[in-house]
Formats: C-alpha cells, sequence, structure tokens
C-alpha cells in the first residue's frame, strides 16, 4: 500500500416572565469489469414513493386515524439505521422502547406522506400557475411539486452510491503484517511529528550559482557511497560548518511539503537536495518525534483505526474514476431554454421531456431542470447553465450511483428499503414545511389565559413619573463672558430662583410671579420618568400634588422651582400594555414547542396509540399540543 497516505480522497457522497412546561476490495480494472456484469435494470424510472413500510394486518402495536403499525413494519423498519436514529431523535422522553420509537416514527412518515400527496407535493405544478411565481397556502410553488421528479432520482443515485461506498468499506481488511509495514515507513506521515532532529549540509546559490544543485548531489553521492555525513559537510557546506552538528527543529522548518517527505523517509535516512532560501540543504534524519509522543502500541492501535479508513478511501477513488469513464455525462444543448423562456404560456410534452442529460440509466429532462430552477428560485438561469450546476453538484453520486446499478445494487432488499426511506423522508418534510405554519397560524390565547398569567406571574412595572409645572430662572451668559463671568451668572440665577420658592412658600402663586417678570420663563404640564438613582428623585420624593421642591433643580437651561402636580410611584405594568408581551411570549413558547415536538403534536392530533390489540391499546402520554389546548374555550 505504497503512498497510502498521499491518496486519501474525499467520500463521494457527497424574555421570560414566565416558562409553560409542555409534556432524526476493488480496483479501476475490476469496477470497469463489473460495470458490464447483470443485474442492470431495463430502465431508470425511478422508485416511486410509497408507503416506507407496508402496514400488516397481523399483530398491530400502534393505531392511527386512517392507519395502523404492526410488529413486522416495526422489524424491518429496525433494519434501517438512519431511520432508527431518525425515530429515536422525534421520541418524546417517555418513550422508552424501541418499538414505541419506532412505531411513533412510522405513524408520523406515513401520516405526512400521506398528507404530501393530498396537497400534490409529488405532483408537477400547472405550467399556467408557474408563472404566477409562489402560490398561497394549498401549493406554494417554490417548495412543492415542480422538482420532484428530479429529486426522485437524484435521491436514488445518491443511495446506490452510498450503498457502494458502504459495501467497498464493509469489504476492507487490514492485516497485521500491513499494520507492521505501515508502522515502519509511514507512521509519521500519518500520525504527524511535531520535531526533526537533523543534521544539515547547506550549498550556497550565491557562490555556485546554478551548479548549487550539482554540487548538492555530488555531497550526496559521497554519503551514499559510504563517506561520513560530518566529514562530507566539512568539504563542500558553504553555509555553516556546524550544519552538519545534529539539532532539533520543527515539523514544518523546511515547509509542509518537504515535511511530508522527511516524514516517508524515516529515520536514518539522508535526504534529496531540499531548496531552501539560500540555495539547498542535504538533512540527515536522526530522529522523528511523533505528535503526543505516543507508544509503538499506540501508534499501532491508531494505525488499526486509520488504515481501513484510508484504503476504503483509496479504492473509492479508484471507483469513482472508473465509473466516470464508464459513464461519461452526455449534454444536449438543442432547444435549450434562455432566461425569458422560463416560463412558457405552454411547454408541449415533446419539448418537456426531452433529454439534456444523459448518464448511463440516469436521463435529465428538460422539463425537470426548469422546475429544480424554479424550485430553488433560479428562474434566470437557462437550460445549460442549470445542467452544470447539477452535473457539478451530483456528479460523483450520479456517476457512482450508475456503476453501482450496473452491479445489480438496485435489486438489492437494503438498498429498496433505504430508498424508500429517502424518498418518503423527503416528502415528508415537504409537507412539515406547509403543515407547521398552518399549525401555528391557528393560535390564539384564552383572554382568561392571559389574564392569570398577569395576575400571577408578570411582574414588569413602570418606572415612578411626576407631572410637574416649572418656573426657570435662565442661565443667559453673553458668549464673550470668561469663565469667572459665567459663574458669576450662574450664582445669580440659582439665588433667583431661591429667592422665588422662599415667595411661594409664603403663599405666592408661581403664574402670579412669572406674569410680573418676562425675563422668566414658564413652563407648565410637563412630565417626565422619575429615575430613582437621578438628582431628582429625592427632591419630588412624598411631595404631595401642589407642593413645590425644596431645592431649585437645574435644567431647561437654568434654575427651575418645580410644583408638583401628579405623582405615580413604580406601579405594574398596566393589563392592556402588558397583554401584548404576554401573548408574544406565549406565541414564541409555542413555535418553540412545535419545533421541537411535531412528530408528538401529529401523532396526538391523529389519535396516536401504542399498545397490543383493540382492547389492550394505551395512549401514549405526550406534551399537550399548543394549539388545542390554547384554543379551548
Amino acid at each position: 500500500m505504497a503512498s497510502v497516505l498521499l491518496k486519501t480522497a474525499p467520500s463521494v457522497m457527497g424574555t421570560g416572565w414566565f416558562h409553560r412546561t409542555v409534556t432524526f476490495v476493488c480496483g479501476a480494472g475490476f469496477c470497469l469489469a463489473l460495470a458490464g456484469a447483470g443485474g442492470a435494470e431495463a430502465s431508470s424510472r425511478s422508485l416511486a414513493t410509497t408507503e416506507l413500510l407496508p402496514a400488516g394486518d397481523t399483530n398491530v402495536i400502534a393505531t392511527y386515524d386512517g392507519g395502523r403499525v404492526s410488529a413486522g413494519d416495526v422489524a424491518e423498519a429496525r433494519e434501517e439505521p438512519r431511520f432508527v436514529a431518525d425515530a429515536e431523535q422525534n421520541a418524546p422522553t417517555n418513550a422508552v422502547s424501541l418499538d414505541e420509537k419506532l412505531a411513533r416514527h412510522l405513524a408520523a412518515v406515513r401520516i405526512l406522506v400521506s398528507e404530501a400527496r393530498r396537497r400534490g407535493l409529488d405532483r408537477p405544478v400547472d405550467p399556467e400557475a408557474a408563472k404566477a411565481g409562489p402560490q398561497p397556502q394549498h401549493q406554494p410553488y417554490a417548495q412543492a411539486g415542480p422538482g420532484w421528479a428530479l429529486e426522485q432520482k437524484l435521491i436514488e443515485q445518491r443511495v446506490l452510491a452510498q450503498a457502494l461506498e458502504k459495501e467497498v468499506r464493509r469489504s476492507v481488511t487490514i492485516s497485521e503484517q500491513e499494520i507492521d509495514e505501515q508502522y515502519r515507513t509511514n507512521r509519521f506521515n500519518m500520525i504527524g511529528f511535531e520535531a526533526v532532529e537533523a543534521g544539515r549540509i547547506g550549498i550556497s546559490a550565491q557562490k555556485h550559482g546554478e551548479g548549487a544543485l550539482e554540487r548538492a548531489k555530488q555531497a550526496l553521492g559521497l554519503i551514499r557511497n559510504g563517506q561520513d555525513f560530518v566529514a562530507v559537510a566539512r568539504q563542500y557546506s558553504d553555509l555553516d560548518l556546524k550544519l552538519a552538528q545534529t539539532a532539533p527543529y520543527p515539523a514544518t522548518f523546511w515547509g509542509k511539503e518537504n515535511g511530508l517527505v522527511l516524514g516517508q523517509l524515516g529515520e536514518g535516512a539522508v535526504s534529496e537536495p531540499v531548496p531552501v532560501e539560500d540555495g539547498y540543504e542535504l538533512l540527515r534524519i536522526v530522529r522523528l518525534h511523533l505528535t503526543g509522543n505516543p507508544s509503538p502500541e499506540e501508534v499501532k492501535a491508531q494505525l488499526r483505526l486509520m488504515l481501513p479508513e484510508i484504503t476504503a478511501q483509496e479504492r473509492l477513488q479508484d471507483m469513482a474514476q472508473a465509473a466516470a469513464s464508464a459513464f461519461p455525462f452526455v449534454t444536449s444543448s438543442t432547444n435549450a431554454s434562455s432566461p425569458a423562456e422560463v416560463h412558457p404560456p405552454a411547454t408541449p410534452p415533446s419539448a418537456a421531456g426531452q433529454v439534456l442529460l444523459r448518464c448511463g440509466q440516469f436521463a435529465l429532462t428538460r422539463g425537470e431542470v426548469r422546475g429544480l430552477a424554479l424550485q430553488r428560485g433560479a428562474q434566470t438561469v437557462d437550460d445549460p447553465q442549470m445542467v452544470e450546476i447539477l452535473r457539478q453538484e451530483n456528479r460523483d453520486s450520479i456517476q457512482m450511483g450508475e456503476l453501482a446499478r450496473s452491479m445489480g445494487y438496485r435489486q438489492w432488499p437494503e438498498v429498496r428499503r433505504a430508498l424508500r426511506y429517502e424518498l418518503d423522508k423527503q416528502l415528508a418534510e415537504k409537507a412539515r414545511r406547509f403543515l407547521l405554519p398552518e399549525l401555528l397560524a391557528e393560535l390564539t390565547f384564552p383572554e382568561e389565559q392571559v389574564r392569570m398569567i398577569y395576575d400571577t406571574r408578570f411582574t414588569a412595572t413602570f418606572p415612578p413619573q411626576i407631572e410637574y409645572d416649572a418656573l426657570v430662572v435662565p442661565v443667559r451668559a453673553p458668549a464673550e463672558a470668561t469663565a469667572e463671568e459665567r459663574e458669576a451668572v450662574r450664582t445669580n440665577a440659582f439665588g433667583r430662583a431661591e429667592e422665588i420658592l422662599r415667595r411661594v412658600q409664603d403663599g405666592a402663586r408661581l403664574e402670579d410671579i412669572v406674569s410680573t417678570d418676562a425675563a422668566l420663563q414658564w413652563l407648565p404640564g410637563q412630565s417626565r420618568v422619575v429615575e430613582e438613582n437621578s438628582a431628582l428623585a429625592p427632591l419630588v420624593a412624598g411631595l404631595e400634588a401642589g407642593a413645590v421642591a425644596v431645592v431649585p433643580y437645574e435644567d431647561f437651561g437654568g434654575f427651575c422651582v418645580l410644583r408638583v402636580g401628579k405623582s405615580e410611584l413604580r406601579r405594574k405594568m398596566p393589563y392592556e400594555i402588558a397583554r401584548n408581551y404576554i401573548i408574544h411570549d406565549l406565541r414564541g413558547e409555542a413555535v418553540r414547542d412545535f419545533h421541537q415536538h411535531f412528530e408528538t403534536i401529529l401523532l396526538n392530533r391523529h389519535h396516536f396509540f401504542f399498545g397490543t390489540g383493540a382492547a389492550g391499546q394505551t395512549r401514549v402520554s405526550a406534551p399537550a399540543d399548543p394549539a388545542r389546548v390554547n384554543n379551548q374555550p
């Protein structure tokens, strides 16, 4: 397994005031030979979506409106790992058994698939509706059916490619002999190394010019003929005679690529000339320090984990190349639409059925290309561009899928089961995207519920507030006034305000005082929030209506004598205002519940029961349906 590390390739697969509790072994040659083997199907027709698993009539363990789940259904579902993972992810915490979780998820998927079909999400949209763009509830064009035919084909190719990849991985076995060989030759590159202990011989390019490389090769030849490395360094090194001495260096001291080369050489080797800024160097590797300094046993344990994946990737890379050769993409640009033709008034069936891309039995028609472009909101992309986008996005899965088809994978029971799972999963997700907004639109919150929350749990308040009249003694200093002059003006204004305050305390009215002095300002009917840590708070605290603050207050460009008209202490936010905040918070909680517990809410609405037999059925306790609960009279 030479250069195993260097041939790795990517996989071919591509406010809370309250809280309401609410109870998913072969090389290229062998691949090409199999590409023409038996098992190929007569057509590339995608498997039509059906119920994920057929509902059995015996051994019923769960029922729901319009359907049932049998023990056989659950047993088959148990064989599909991705379905099991989705079932466990969506199950409530009180669904303790795997059978119950699988039965619940089976029922939910079947309900959603049935809903998707009822809404026509698995059928093309009328061309006249397509011209109008996105449609309302019953058939939102951008999310519905125009691209479903192509989606099915792409899903089928992906499932086939994944099955082939899985089989390749399953076929990989690594012997202890291979482990030992990789440990001996490649452990440093595979595990990684952080330091190099090496001696260096430097050949100066400045001194020898274009002959520096040749001189480095001469020195290397002497070393390989048995001469001592240090002795050759004394004769040839132009940069520093001390470079021949062993010293530690970072793993990437000579660059990442050269570091990989050093790792492949291993300990005790002398490198080929390595280009450096000043010329060339020869490196004698004395020791490589593995990252983390693991023991040999630990390194081999890591290799046992790494080598199967690396080997599988190598084989998959070879198979991908073989698939690309055996099943090339053949495109057609005839009668391709321009952006202006994306929504023709009436596309003839012959034009819609024109094949624009073919790969083996996989065929992509003009109607499918247009449908997916519309679904993606790419109406202005013409056919050739859209075909190229799809080809680039799905290159490996389409070609590897065709290779798998030619090898008979399409007939394997586990592949057919996985395909049914993927198709129904995607169709169910389409229905879910429709149902969620509709359920949320039903949400209303009884006034009694909102009022109860306000009375028992809502704590938001309004800060203290006053209404007052203000007589202002302005502070007006000339623009050219000095600092001392400005301060004198302030002092005089404050004194004048104090004088007015004493007159008011002796019985004078602010309105009368203002009327006799044109220099004063009168600001009646003012109001403001009184922050509890402000300078105003202690001046007006405890004052009754009509009382005057005992000290002038600086504001409005001067010093004010304040007369309190109305004073309100900190108080709870009025219900008329708080109601909107409470409903907003309730709705936010409900939205989160719908997303988190969608499957449970769906099953409750369809009266899902888990049990054995009609007489022994028991309702699964589950989170409440927010829409149902909140809409109760």
